[in-house]
């Protein structure tokens, strides 16, 4: 059984020289294995807040770089972009399709054959009559 302080993955030791010339973090190797669980979460915690920083102001410092490399009006500020009527509904877009059904009574309501079928159709199909009854001649049209 392995207990805390052991190691079964090899040395827990990382190098690193990026930090010259800072005294509070100069160090080239440190070694985690002798540290407790609480000191390693704490680090991490450390480390996480340090690097959200550091990526916060790298963002910036590119944003800046790219208005001053881009003409302004090509530009679009980030999260600014309003997205698609598509992307909201979670599907992709379709083209209009034409209509291939019509009411006889009201002619001005048709159905395309997607999706489910209107209350006229169905009233009619009911009565018994069949859907091709009611399909629109393409060729006349």
């Amino acid at each position: 059984m392995l207990d805390e302080n052991s190691n079964s993955r090899g040395p827990s030791t990382v190098a690193g020289n990026s930090n010259k010339g800072r005294p509070e973090a100069s160090f080239d190797i440190m070694d985690f294995a002798p540290m407790s669980i609480d000191e390693l979460s704490k680090l991490h915690e450390s480390v996480e807040a340090v690097l959200a920083k550091k990526i916060a102001a790298e963002i910036i410092a590119l944003e800046r770089d790219l208005e001053r490399l881009s003409p302004a009006a090509d530009i679009v500020p980030r999260g600014s972009q309003k997205p698609s009527k598509a992307a909201d509904t979670g599907r992709r877009p379709y083209p209009p399709v034409l209509p291939k059904y019509r009411n006889p009574t009201r002619p001005s309501e048709t159905w395309a054959g997607r999706g489910r079928q209107p209350q006229w159709l169905t009233v009619q199909l009911e009565s018994g009559k069949r859907i091709e009854d009611f399909r629109i001649d393409l060729a006349a049209a």
